[in-house]
């Protein structure tokens, strides 16, 4: 499978909707249940939460696959309005 490819795991954009969504209530529901008993947790919410946190890779990886690229890319560049030019947007990551 190629990256051209990727974005036919799921190709129907209502069923990609379907799963995110549930990801997220799920997370919302199981963050909000960490959230009320804090460290008195009920003994299954640490593994339903790595169940979760697993989960977020393939549900990232569709994520992904149906990105459209070119509008990411296009993105990334910046109009040089002295000139009609594009110029790469440069991103400096402070320590």
């Amino acid at each position: 499978m190629d990256s051209n490819t990727l974005g036919s795991i799921i190709t129907n954009p209502v069923a990609r909707k379907v799963i995110y969504s549930i990801y997220v209530v799920a997370g919302l529901a199981l963050g909000s249940i960490q959230a009320w008993y804090g460290d008195a947790s009920p003994e299954w919410l640490p593994q339903y939460l790595a169940v979760y946190g697993y989960l977020g890779i393939p549900v990232g990886g569709l994520a992904i696959a149906n990105t459209n690229k070119t509008t990411l890319l296009a993105d990334a560049v910046a109009y040089d309005d002295s000139s009609d030019e594009q110029v790469p947007t440069e991103t400096t990551v402070a320590d």
